[in-house]
């Protein structure tokens, strides 16, 4: 069976559970292609598979309307080379005599546009999907209105759709509709076999971009905080700039890295970074605690409030000293809470042969 996969390369988190399921299906003797964008190309090549290019236009909202100047005006210089993608992307697959049976879209919408034109299936993974279905209030200002237009517009018809959660979500009851618990990089199994989460006085940093917003964007700033917390060797993360090695005393700055990443939070006793889902998901499944700074999508702020309010960690606009210190400070506190509090959730981390759930939705789907 040919699959294509569309992932959304924003961060790394779509990239890290699509990496799972692409493994999981050629271990099956089917044929995988890829379609993504920035930094996750790399990420798919260094483990073997095809990886195209694509394009994906930036869209946000006014309100509950298409907001049509930031369309233009975010769009305009990257359109033609866009359409370009596409065109040479939809000419590769003829060639490659690889019209796709199913097409998986991890919130990639060109995937979604391919399996339209050649009349596949399509299933989307992702944890936004839950926005879609259920209604939320809203946090700081961002909605889910947002999440539920954007999933419209790129993906107004499908087949079927797999949430991924790692907290309890309401019974949905709809045929296709599938809810997974996370999906755990085989990597981070591995180091939870060998019980190797050992803790050093570490703090593991990512520094994760969306559109214009970093918060790497104070770098200098950031150093000068952390300098103050000499008991405390803290390990920065980030592809915004071109930086690596020690910075200081207790400051080292890396590329990313997803085996270095992995080991090095499996060390730490805490985490500071953006609130990305499938991060927040690995440190949950490592029980470390977390002080999140939430980019401005509601899906990141959903996951940071969460967090808070289950005392499993720390959430805030900014980072500063004081609330750095206090997150020090209560950090056993914040892990006590993170190991009752899975099993609290529905112990969604100890769902088994998720992988398996998934090929079967992905291969029923096809043979439907």
């Amino acid at each position: 069976m040919n699959v294509l996969i569309g992932v959304c390369g924003i961060g790394f988190g779509h990239t890290t559970r699509q990496i799972e399921v692409a493994k999981e299906l050629v271990k099956r003797n089917h044929r995988v292609k890829i379609f993504t964008f920035s930094d996750a190309r790399e990420h798919f090549v260094k483990e073997g598979f095809d990886v195209s290019e694509v394009w994906v236009p930036w869209i946000s909202f006014k309100g509950d309307k298409l907001n049509y100047r930031d369309l233009i005006l975010k769009n305009y210089n990257s359109l033609f080379k866009g359409l370009f993608l596409y065109k040479r992307n939809l000419q590769n697959l003829i060639k490659d005599n690889f019209i796709p049976d199913i097409c998986i879209s991890d919130y990639e919408p060109n995937v979604a546009k391919i399996a339209y034109k050649f009349k596949k299936p399509l299933i989307n993974i992702d944890q936004q999907s839950k926005f879609w279905l259920l209604d939320y209030p809203e946090i700081n200002g961002f909605s889910s209105i947002e999440e539920k237009k954007r999933l419209n517009l790129f993906f107004p018809r499908y087949d079927q759709k797999i949430i991924s959660s790692f907290y309890k979500l309401p019974d949905i009851k709809m045929e296709n509709i599938t809810v997974i618990g996370p999906i755990i990089r085989g990597d981070l199994k591995e180091l939870a076999l060998k019980n190797e989460f050992k803790e050093i006085d570490q703090v593991v940093i990512y520094l994760s971009q969306y559109g214009a917003f970093s918060i790497s964007d104070n770098f200098g700033g950031l150093v000068k905080i952390l300098e103050k917390f000499k008991e405390i060797n803290f390990v920065i993360y980030s592809n915004s700039f071109h930086l690596s090695g020690k910075l200081g005393d207790n400051i080292i700055i890396k590329r990313v890295d997803r085996k270095e990443f992995i080991k090095d939070i499996s060390m730490s006793r805490g985490v500071i970074s953006t609130a990305g889902y499938t991060l927040i998901t690995e440190c949950l499944f490592m029980n470390k605690p977390m002080y999140l700074i939430p980019l401005p999508t509601f899906d990141q702020h959903y996951c940071a409030k969460f967090i808070y309010e289950n005392s499993f960690g720390y959430s805030s606009s900014t980072l500063d000293c004081s609330e750095i210190r206090d997150f020090l400070e209560k950090i056993d506190h914040y892990k006590n809470n993170i190991i009752i509090g899975k099993g609290i959730h529905g112990k969604l981390f100890d769902m088994p042969n998720v992988l398996d759930k998934i090929v079967e939705v992905i291969e029923g789907c096809s043979n439907g």
